[in-house]
């Protein structure tokens, strides 16, 4: 008997035919079930898994027994006469005909729901009750990554939705009405960020990083114009009556734009003593009877802040929750919060501002930036939620590459990383949950050591002589710039009796180590800590600078500044930085890195890793070649060069990580 003739006589082909279709009508099932209970993606995984490796052992069963009326037996022991074989095969052709009448039952009832939807949908839908869909997916144009930071808004009606997709300055917003699914680009420009709706609906508020400002326009389309001059925002409300609140940034308090007035004044206040250390994402409440925001606490994990309402005239403030960040008010009387990586309700008496009941879980898996507590969701006021699925996320990656990009080393939840004067090690801010800590990482020897400090810690840099690793800190209760052994032996010192406040960037030593350049608040100071004198202005002007460095000789620092409105590098003489000005980078930079020998600026933008030549003049102002595309890495947001020139340590966003899919769920 031929191979083919005895497969079809042990019914191999039968049973491989129905073992596909059942393992496809399983999927489709599991597919609706846990999609509806809100199930990881490894439960589905695992499920696909199973069923393939089921197929080959189906098979192999299929082959070594046989079906008889007695049932099944192995082909040695069962009685293979003509009318056995004709029943076995009549059971299995009645059990493929039943499949393929369910599998065409599934069909039918898929396409009887697809047509009563919108055509030309970019979602995916996963539920309907009387033809409308209560939850579907929406990926992103051109598969395009969301943003990593407060990606997404729903207009108060919740019938409109605004994303944000791409990394730094090459963020653009899109909006998509969710009823009719078809997204359109507005025009923000690039690096439009951080997306707020207006009271009514119809315009939206977003930062502009190329501004360095708060912008609106309309949602139907027009020009961005200036809503207000601060800096990236961690978090925006739009009150009923144009009241406006904000996050400026980390380590500080509320700040308000009441109507009719142009600049903002600070709303709440800080209080190290008390545990709250930053105040972020805010919600204007209906009626103006309050803002919820989120107060970081000063510890680890994001599931041990708290949500607080502020009197919107005093700013006086009272916990209304312990244990979650990024609270959201509807309608239905509940406050909505990202806790233990999925959200919770818990109801809430808009009148009295309490909450009045117990917590329940209602999503599972819901992103969050763990650098910020930045939440991947939002919810409108009728109820609509919007979400991101996944887990805690700190979005960052230090890779150690050579001029050619070749990767040399790589470290995961790591950043601003600054090489030491010998190019043997490299300083890191290690994000490894709310509380940041420096850590140190031997290139030679491939060992990151953490540094142990107590507090937030952050930014790190090396003095002059390789001696110390200096870094800001709020362990003493205000953000200060200290002073470590790189081993970590010894106690941090205070590099200043008074605080010197947040930076968010890493400080310039001179060559010297005579002065300490900051940023603080979109302003230069300098500071000498051997003279232990006030810090004092340098550059002090309506514009926003950041990010200075010195030059080698310590003549001149470069710097990046939003003047033109859009984010340049520009460099200045130093001590007398009023003397000229020149303009480094061309359609947009940010963090300038003066080579140590001299002959080239290094910065980031769209394309990746720029440099620019330069000539140095003995008596006065070097002069400046035209920029070129050093590297072309995505994803850059901070960047250090090695002693010799050799080497780039790169932080970067792994776009490869970030999401495409929006899951939209309506009331």
């Amino acid at each position: 008997m031929s191979l083919i003739a005895e497969l079809k006589r042990r019914n191999v082909f039968r049973v491989g035919v129905a073992y596909v279709i059942g393992a496809w009508v399983i999927a489709q099932a599991a597919d609706l079930v846990l999609d509806n209970i809100e199930a990881p993606d490894w439960v589905m995984q695992a499920i696909m898994l199973v069923l393939a490796i089921g197929l080959p052992l189906a098979l192999i069963l299929a082959w070594a027994y046989e079906i008889t009326p007695e049932g099944v037996k192995s082909d040695s022991a069962s009685i293979t006469s003509q009318n056995v074989v004709q029943t076995a095969d009549r059971k299995l052709t009645y059990m493929i005909l039943a499949m393929v009448v369910v599998l065409a039952g599934i069909q039918i009832s898929d396409r009887f729901f697809d047509s009563s939807q919108n055509q030309g949908t970019t979602g995916e839908q996963t539920g309907s009750i009387n033809g409308l869909p209560t939850s579907f997916i929406i990926r992103t144009p051109a598969d395009e990554p969301l943003t990593n930071i407060a990606p997404l808004v729903l207009s108060p009606n919740g019938r409109d939705l605004v994303y944000a997709v791409g990394v730094g300055d090459e963020e653009r917003l899109f909006h998509q009405s969710l009823d009719d699914f078809e997204p359109s680009a507005l025009d923000g420009g690039q690096g439009a960020r951080r997306p707020f709706f207006s009271p009514g609906g119809d315009v939206i508020g977003f930062f502009s990083t190329s501004a360095g400002q708060l912008q609106q326009m309309d949602l139907a389309g027009g020009r961005a114009t200036r809503l207000l001059d601060t800096t990236d925002p961690d978090g925006s409300s739009w009150g009923e009556d144009d009241t406006i609140v904000l996050s400026p940034g980390w380590g500080r308090s509320l700040q308000i734009v009441r109507p009719g007035e142009s600049e903002s004044v600070n709303l709440t206040q800080i209080d190290v003593g008390a545990r709250t250390h930053s105040h972020l994402w805010p919600q204007i409440l209906p009626g103006n009877r309050g803002v919820l925001f989120t107060i970081w606490t000063g510890a680890p994990a994001w599931d041990e802040a708290q949500l607080a309402v502020a009197n919107i005239e005093t700013g006086q403030h009272t916990v209304v929750l312990r244990g979650g960040t990024a609270g959201r008010y509807t309608n239905s009387g509940h406050l909505v919060y990202w806790r233990g990586n999925g959200l919770m309700a818990v109801p809430f008496d808009l009148e009295t501002l309490t909450v009045t009941g117990e917590s329940v879980r209602v999503v599972q898996d819901v992103r969050l930036d763990k650098s910020t507590g930045s939440p991947h969701f939002d919810v409108s006021l009728g109820g609509t939620l919007a979400y991101v699925r996944g887990r805690e996320d700190a979005f960052a990656e230090c890779l150690v590459v050579d001029r050619s990009g070749q990767r040399l080393d790589e470290i995961a939840e790591a950043g601003d990383p600054a090489f030491s004067p010998d190019g043997t090690r490299v300083a890191l801010t290690l994000y490894r949950g709310a509380v940041f800590s420096v850590g140190v990482f031997d290139l030679e020897r491939n060992l990151l050591t953490p540094i142990a400090v107590t507090g937030d810690s952050l930014n790190p840099t090396w003095t002059s002589d390789g001696d110390r690793v200096t870094f800001q800190s709020n362990r003493d209760g205000e953000y200060n710039q200290y002073a470590i052994r790189p081993d970590g032996s010894g106690a941090p010192e205070p590099l200043s009796a008074e605080a010197l406040g947040f930076s968010g960037v890493r400080v310039a030593w001179s060559p010297d180590g005579r002065h300490l350049v900051y940023a603080f608040e979109g302003d230069l100071w300098v500071y000498e800590p051997a003279e232990d004198t006030e810090p004092r202005p340098l550059m002090a002007t309506a514009a926003n600078e950041f990010a200075p460095e010195f030059s080698p000789d310590g003549r001149f620092i470069v710097y990046e500044s939003d003047e033109s409105g859009t984010i340049e590098v520009y460099v200045r003489p130093f001590p007398n930085v009023d003397a000229r000005r020149e303009l480094i980078s061309r359609s947009g930079g940010r963090h300038p890195v003066w080579s140590p020998d001299g002959t080239e600026i290094f910065y980031v933008s769209e394309a990746g890793l720029m440099q620019t030549p330069v000539t140095s003049n003995e008596e006065g102002f070097p002069s400046f070649g035209q920029p070129s595309l050093a590297l072309e890495i995505s994803g850059i947001t901070n960047f250090d060069v090695s002693p010799d020139g050799r080497m780039f340590a790169i932080e970067r966003v792994p776009i490869e990580r970030l999401a495409k899919e929006i899951h939209v769920v309506l009331n």
